[in-house]
């Protein structure tokens, strides 16, 4: 009789807890929701002229290139067989696939329309940040998007949270039947290890079959989008332009990131046991296996950045140069069909026409400067140095926008050299990030005044570490303005799209110390970032009654050790290390 009041006590608990986790969700499910329908007017307001203004823009300069080797006979059926006018058509098709392909579209993609706005801000929750679409252009814009990322990405990150555990034993009871036997310990690991590549390989290689019907892609550019899109690196020239090829990738983005999350939370707990509390102690195991684990996958990390600074060049600079040939060739076909030497004359100069010639060049110029997609400046993104940061980027999920593979072999090289950097630099971040946070915590603990005691651990923590990343943020800024000449917009938006891993823009440093820079910068910023969204992730669970419930993954055994509870493990855990921490982190 006790044992079944007992199991009845527990059911009606979990019951209570899945309601409470459920509330969570939809709490959270609804000010993201709300939070992109806000952005989605703003970003419309703010962003929707200049958008249309570009197109204008594309198409006037298409008609000036098609226009200057027009016949207007060859519009006559009488003159459609000709070969003159036959190569005339082909140059017009090639010329439209050229500015299409190069990001400057003649046609409307309403990526700034309600919308497209709307969706530009679940992706950059996410942190995907596609490059095709790329950031804001106008000022105001660009500081609505740190608005809209400093309050979105921590939202995102605790939907994933509270999702994850719900959506990890949904596909073993999908998958039971081909994970096999229940056991041990090890029998739920290799049952884990399974589970990942079923996953993967459907989320993976079938959702790129989903892509390709619903996009009209080729299955290899399905492919690289889709592990561009699950790794939000979100570099390619591709993008979902259907309204339903967009629900399909934020929805993709959403179901990936949460069962990832929801493998290495139950890897991690099979692994160390009780989930421990985040909250590091006043000792630091500086000779723990940890720390040493991370400095030899940094290591890693670097010799795989050489190996592909050595390797992309061959495959990607022939191309680079190419397209910077190309651009630099329509420049100066533009500006000669511009010019009109009659326009020397003093009784010819002050007509609309001469005085319209300057103000095109200008507009031409911009159109073809060294951040637009048909920059004719050589920005050395293929070189060997180019090509380390490159990876180096793609290891911490950044993908700046202006740099991408072209060719296939490029992309199957950034494909299998972001399998193994991805997961190896996290690890890094996860492990470094949990003795930042310790330091911080200390070294303000010391600092500050009494009345700063008085506050709650959890509001100590959260501050200390949003001041610190604040700090790396203007330093930042400071250093870009002062090494690269950028104006203080630009420096400001870069580090946050840097710290945020977003990397949405398209303006990345040129000088050899503010490359160098740039690298140091990504290590240091995204340590203090991932500590910092840990804990802000962790808190906004934990206000919203949810914490940090079990996978509901049956026990090992009927003799497995009892489930300590939080309020247990948590006095437990003072005295913890941040390299027990970071073991910890999912």
């Amino acid at each position: 009789m006790i044992v079944r009041l007992a199991q009845a006590s527990e059911a009606f608990g979990q019951l209570t807890e899945s309601k409470s986790r459920l509330q969570a969700f939809t709490t959270v499910a609804f000010a993201l929701l709300a939070l992109a329908s806000v952005g989605g007017f703003a970003f419309s307001w703010l962003e929707r002229e200049n958008e249309l203004h570009r197109y204008e823009l594309n198409r006037a300069i298409y008609d000036s290139l098609a226009g200057s080797t027009d016949f207007e006979y060859c519009h006559h059926p009488a003159f459609k067989d000709v070969g003159y006018c036959k190569r005339h058509e082909q140059l017009e098709w090639q010329l439209r696939l050229f500015l299409d392909n190069s990001g400057n579209s003649l046609t409307d993609r309403e990526q700034w329309t309600f919308i497209g706005s709307f969706f530009f801000v679940l992706n950059l929750a996410s942190t995907v940040g596609y490059a095709t679409q790329g950031g804001p252009a106008t000022t105001g814009g660009k500081f609505v998007a740190v608005i809209f990322g400093i309050i979105g990405i921590p939202l995102f990150g605790c939907s994933l949270l509270i999702a994850s555990s719900w959506l990890l034993h949904g596909a073993k009871v999908a998958f039971g039947r081909l994970l096999g036997p229940h056991g041990g310990p090890e029998f739920h690991r290799m049952q884990l290890v399974r589970l990942a590549a079923i996953l993967g390989v459907l989320l993976w290689f079938g959702t790129a079959l989903l892509f390709s019907l619903l996009e009209g892609w080729s299955y290899a550019r399905s492919v690289f989008f889709c592990f561009m899109t699950f790794s939000t690196v979100g570099i390619g020239a591709d993008v979902p332009d259907t309204i339903v090829g967009r629900i399909a990738a934020v929805a993709y983005v959403y179901l990936t990131l949460s069962l990832s999350l929801g493998l290495i939370r139950s890897f991690n707990r099979r692994r160390h046991g009780e989930q421990s509390p985040l909250s590091p102690g006043p000792e630091v195991n500086t000779h723990g296996r940890e720390p040493k684990v991370a400095l030899a996958c940094f290591v890693f990390v670097v010799f795989l950045c050489v190996c592909g600074g050595l390797i992309l060049p061959s495959l990607e600079r022939h191309s680079e140069l190419h397209r910077y040939e190309r651009a630099r060739n329509i420049y100066e076909g533009l500006t000669e069909m511009a010019e009109f030497k009659g326009c020397d004359d003093k009784f010819i100069k002050g007509m609309d026409f001469c005085k319209n010639v300057p103000v095109f060049k200008q507009r031409l110029h911009r159109y073809f400067g060294p951040n637009s997609p048909n920059s004719m400046v050589d920005r050395r993104h293929w070189t060997g140095l180019g090509s380390a940061s490159f990876v180096f980027s793609l290891a911490s999920t950044i993908g700046y926008g202006s740099q991408t593979p072209h060719t296939r072999e490029g992309q199957v090289a950034t494909v299998l050299l972001g399998m193994l950097v991805v997961p190896l630099f996290w690890y890094c971040m996860l492990v470094w990030g949990a003795s930042f946070r310790w330091y911080v915590h200390s070294f303000v603990e010391k600092a500050w005044t009494r009345r700063w005691f008085s506050w709650s651990e959890t509001r100590r923590s959260v501050l200390s570490l949003a001041g610190a990343v604040a700090v790396l943020w203007f330093l930042g800024s400071i250093a870009f303005f002062w090494l690269e000449g950028w104006d203080p917009a630009t420096a400001v938006y870069f580090c946050f799209v840097t710290l945020t891993a977003v990397g949405l823009d398209n303006v990345l440093p040129q000088t050899l110390l503010g490359r160098l820079f740039m690298l140091l910068y990504i290590a240091l910023g995204l340590t203090s970032v991932a500590s910092l969204l840990e804990e802000c992730i962790s808190t906004l669970a934990n206000k919203l009654g949810m914490g940090d419930e079990d996978d509901h993954t049956p026990p090992a055994s009927v003799h497995s050790a009892p489930h300590v509870s939080s309020s247990v493990a948590a006095p437990a855990a003072a005295s913890a290390t941040p390299q027990a921490a970071a073991a910890s982190l999912p």
